[in-house]
């Protein structure tokens, strides 16, 4: 994906996620011992920003267009990074997230138990496992706090992590806020008949839209 978007002219930065890659032992269980009060999705949040960091030393690097792009968990991660992270100038992520409020759908998906239990990566959702209506906040709303700023979303319909309709909810209570800002073409859903994939394909949509910003 790196090389794709440096032969489309990009500064192309990749990275293995925390408890990813060659740093897969370092989201063990003895760090979570350690550090009591940290999530795993802190930790690659907090990469993104000291990445931001290291770009903006680099004198020809566009600091007004860092872009972040992720797919599944690091599509997640690139929405949380974005809502916190004001230098993030845009956003693409493919099938990243759905609706944490109404992921109730039985054996069909993993629920909020993929963030709390098969993989810590925000471990006190799990106090919200059967009570998914009292979670605090959901994707929309951090969809919101990014906005008017650009966001893609490619979603497939028969993705076999999100419930599509999850995905369009959130997407379409996070239209309203872009509304507000009158930014309502800063936000697009791509929803392709196909499930949970990211073959070259969508990689050329996401960077043919990266370009047109």
């Amino acid at each position: 994906v790196g090389e794709r978007l440096a032969r489309n002219g990009f500064l192309a930065v990749e990275f293995d996620q925390f408890g990813y890659g060659q740093r897969n032992r370092a989201g063990n269980l003895g760090f979570f011992e350690n550090h009591k009060d940290v999530s795993a999705l802190g930790v690659m949040i907090q990469d993104v920003s000291k990445i931001i960091d290291a770009i903006s030393l680099i004198n020809w690097a566009n600091k007004d267009k860092i872009m972040v792009s992720g797919y599944s968990l690091g599509g997640m991660v690139g929405l949380y990074a974005a809502a916190l992270e004001p230098r993030i100038h845009a956003v693409a992520s493919t099938c990243g997230f759905g609706s944490m409020r109404m992921d109730v759908h039985g054996n069909e998906t993993e629920g909020i138990r993929r963030y709390a239990y098969l993989r810590p990566t925000i471990p006190r959702l799990g106090f919200f496992l059967g009570h998914e209506n009292r979670i605090p906040y959901d994707f929309h709303e951090i969809l919101g706090v990014i906005a008017p700023r650009p966001v893609f979303i490619l979603a497939p319909k028969l993705d076999q992590d999100w419930v599509y309709d999850d995905v369009s909810a959130c997407y379409s209570e996070a239209a309203k806020v872009f509304g507000l800002y009158q930014k309502q073409g800063n936000i697009v859903l791509n929803s392709p008949n196909d499930f949970n994939r990211f073959p070259p394909e969508y990689q050329e949509s996401v960077i043919s839209w990266l370009k047109t910003l």
